[in-house]
């Protein structure tokens, strides 16, 4: 991997830029969501979700930032999906642990988003390309936010109605990655 994917970031000249201190922030405030979860709900879920609002908006204003100032940075292309990706894994396993989300269910979100880093890292390998996200991996990140926030908030039985669609969701967003990393590994693939 040391090839394709350093040299990536090495030719990286945002690389220390405001679009990625800003990935690296959400970074600060996953503990403390993950903290304010191991809390009775009552009082950390009012917490866990003005974090987890925080940390979506440090998440938007990254991308903002770099489109508004032209800071594309390649190391930003990959540290927000990883990001985003980690923020989940964590969230989601402290909610098994705290919030009764089921072991099987983060089992197939964690599964599918290491599927996507396989490919991902695949693709820079092998066509030195780093994938931008698209609709469908928003669309999927957004869903499970939606699960997250109504694990957080105890909402029966919209949790279980968000985890369906999320659910359904896993096989598409995979089928879709493959073929589009497939083809020809250019940006309309995502890895959110």
């Amino acid at each position: 991997m040391k090839l394709g994917l350093m040299e990536i970031i090495k030719q990286d000249k945002y690389i220390l830029g405001l679009p990625n201190l800003l990935s690296f922030s959400r970074l600060l405030l996953l503990p403390l969501i993950c903290y304010a979860i191991t809390l009775e709900p009552a009082a950390g879920g009012g917490l866990a979700l003005v974090l987890l609002a925080l940390s979506f908006v440090t998440d938007f204003f990254d991308g903002y930032v770099a489109r508004r100032r032209n800071q594309f940075s390649e190391l930003g292309r990959i540290l927000d999906p990883i990001m985003d990706k980690l923020n989940v894994a964590a969230i989601m396993l402290f909610l098994t642990a705290y919030r009764d989300l089921p072991c099987w269910y983060v089992a197939i979100v964690i599964g599918r988003d290491l599927a996507i880093l396989v490919l991902s890292l695949w693709v820079i390998k092998t066509k030195r390309h780093v994938p931008q996200s698209n609709l469908i991996g928003k669309v999927a990140l957004v869903v499970f936010l939606i699960v997250i926030v109504t694990y957080i908030l105890d909402l029966k039985p919209y949790n279980y109605i968000a985890m369906a669609v999320s659910v359904a969701l896993v096989p598409i967003t995979l089928i879709r990655y493959i073929l589009v990393y497939a083809r020809n590994g250019e940006s309309s693939g995502s890895t959110s």
